[in-house]
């Protein structure tokens, strides 16, 4: 399903921002809409341009953007792609993903092996356990989390 404007104003409009708590300070009912940027978006062979709404915790201050589930902190390439580079590799995701160059699959499937390959390997499980793992533990999707791999860890072996 391809993501636009419209369907992104319309997934944040569904989200109510007074059931959250902050993930920095853990206050609730603290968030007031912030501004917004823009950011490219690419998945397979389209690219677009959001608007992204920011949100602020009006307890410690600090920001948080708004994304979907299919967008990656920091990478304009969406989840699939990110996730077609790491388990099918680099050539394959190159040739369903024209809009992928080489350097970014590289880059991706780098910072994919020093941080999670080992860890997927000893779960032994697929993307869709690891993914409710990350979001039930951490509210975030596993390509989002940068350095909580071993609180995963400790939390799945005491279940």
């Amino acid at each position: 399903n391809h993501i636009t404007q419209s369907y992104y104003d319309t997934a944040v409009s569904l989200v109510d921002f007074s059931s959250l708590s902050c993930d920095s300070c853990h206050a609730h009912h603290a968030f007031e809409k912030y501004g917004f940027y823009f950011r490219s978006y690419i998945c397979f062979s389209y690219c677009l341009t959001l608007r992204i709404q920011r949100i602020r915790c009006r307890h410690c201050g600090r920001t948080h953007a708004v994304l979907l589930s299919q967008m990656v902190p920091y990478s304009s390439h969406a989840l699939q792609v990110h996730i077609d580079i790491a388990f099918e590799g680099v050539d394959a995701a190159l040739e369903t993903h024209p809009s992928l160059n080489y350097d970014t699959a590289i880059s991706i499937k780098r910072k994919f092996n020093r941080s999670w390959r080992c860890f997927i390997r000893s779960l032994a499980c697929g993307t869709d356990i690891l993914s409710f793992l990350c979001l039930h533990f951490l509210s975030r999707q596993f390509m989002q989390v940068r350095s909580s791999v071993s609180f995963i860890l400790c939390q799945h072996s005491m279940t």
